[in-house]
């Protein structure tokens, strides 16, 4: 792994155990009405075959496996061990009644699955930690069948004049300190607003998946604009 994917990997090793409770806590409880709307988007059907790209703890796993059912399969793929271990003890404590969960150690940049397999795909607040955005969307394409979706969820910028300004203050200055009082480690979510700088946003992100081979590439803001949907399919 580059240099990058490293220290990425050791900062969510740190953040494993308390991951679940700084995400409730710096969105105000909101990323898991973000993450329904992401698996609704998806759009996997019953009895499907869903990917859950950088996975996690597991959250959108675990709803995506409440809409595909009993019949069908979740697949949650992470590259850090530390928070596979906190998904497979909440996967032990799943009702049967929905669809099974397994989990994977792998990178967004190699998935290490079989060609076409997935009728669709969801990545929650991960692409933008990836070393090779490029790379893992073409991988995503690679392994998704034809007419599959992909949709990433990840933090985005308000266009309100209004909401825009506080928005900044919240994102740079507040949420650091929510993050750290939970975590314990200031440095690591100092991390979050510097990556979202970084990271491609809305048409950007658009163009990005059409590059890779996706058609029908569009963007939904939620929340103020706060965060975004963007979705794709696979021609």
């Amino acid at each position: 792994m580059d240099e990058k994917a490293t220290a990425v990997q050791a900062m969510f090793g740190r953040l494993a155990a308390r991951y679940d409770l700084a995400n409730d806590l710096i969105s105000m409880g909101q990323h898991r009405w973000w993450k329904s709307r992401a698996v609704r988007l998806a759009a996997v059907p019953v009895g499907g075959l869903a990917l859950d790209l950088c996975t996690g703890t597991g959250d959108l796993a675990f709803i995506q496996a409440r809409r595909v059912g009993p019949q069908g399969l979740v697949l949650g793929l992470d590259f850090c061990a530390p928070m596979l271990e906190v998904a497979a003890v909440r996967e032990r404590g799943t009702s049967r009644r929905v669809a099974q969960v397994e989990f994977v150690q792998g990178r967004a940049e190699e998935i290490p699955l079989p060609d076409q397999v997935f009728e669709g795909c969801t990545v929650s607040f991960g692409l933008r930690n990836v070393s090779d955005l490029d790379a893992s969307l073409r991988e995503i394409h690679r392994v998704l069948k034809p007419g599959g979706r992909l949709v990433s969820l990840d933090v985005s910028t308000p266009d309100s004049r209004f909401f825009g300004p506080i928005y900044a203050i919240y994102f740079h200055r507040v949420l650091p300190v929510l993050g750290a009082a939970v975590s314990r480690s200031r440095s690591d979510y100092d991390y979050l607003p510097d990556s979202a700088r970084k990271f491609p946003q809305k048409k950007d992100m658009c163009d990005r998946m059409l590059g890779a081979g996706f058609k029908a590439a569009a963007y939904y803001p939620l929340s103020g604009g706060a965060v975004a949907l963007h979705a794709a399919i696979r021609g």
